[in-house]
């Protein structure tokens, strides 16, 4: 224990020579195979070897069931920092992502907004369009009934007036015939 904290001590000093580190580490493990805490023997020591880079722990056995202890190496160390960057990465990538949809996003809503006004316009010319043939058939018609309107008077004009029901000398009955053309009378 006190191999312990002196290692931690060392470190937390600012003592970075590996070979002090590990005399502190090797004071530590002892010759027996036992581990006393509280002054009972509990548990099997753990056997640890310690190298200049490499810190490992091999298997621990206990009364009950063989365990395997993970620590941390260099070079899991080194895992984790690569799948630090590779997460800031896809961080980074999404972002940009993010930034290309949301510019395309804007583009396409540009491109909507002069669509619309392109079929506005278009829609404005067809009704206008329309508008002017109607007005030309407005016109045409106008013309028509103008011309008929003439006609109709002259017709008024130039007609004769319908006759007047008279009584028939012949047939004694009120009618448009007079005495010489009733067809009473010529039929004797």
């Amino acid at each position: 224990m006190a191999g312990r904290e002196d290692a931690a001590a060392a470190a937390a000093a600012g003592v970075t020579d590996e070979a002090k580190l590990c005399n502190l580490m090797e004071q530590e493990v002892s010759e027996d195979e036992y581990v006393q805490v509280g002054g009972v023997l509990e548990r099997r020591k753990r056997k640890a070897t310690v190298t200049p880079g490499k810190l490992q722990i091999s298997k621990i056995e206990t009364p009950h069931k063989l365990q395997i202890s993970e620590v941390q190496t260099p070079h899991q160390l080194q895992i984790s920092e690569v799948e630090i960057k590779s997460k800031e990465v896809q961080a980074l990538v999404l972002a940009q992502d993010s930034q290309r949809i949301s510019q395309e996003n804007e583009n396409l809503r540009l491109q909507l907004a002069l669509k619309t006004k392109e079929l506005e316009h278009e829609e404005n010319q067809k009704l206008r369009l329309q508008l002017e043939l109607k007005n030309k058939d407005i016109e045409s018609l106008k013309k028509q009934n103008d011309e008929l309107k003439a006609e109709i008077e002259y017709y008024k004009k130039t007609t004769k007036p319908p006759r007047v029901a008279r009584r028939c000398r012949w047939c004694e009955e009120y009618t448009t015939h007079d005495y010489r053309n009733c067809p009473q009378r010529r039929s004797y």
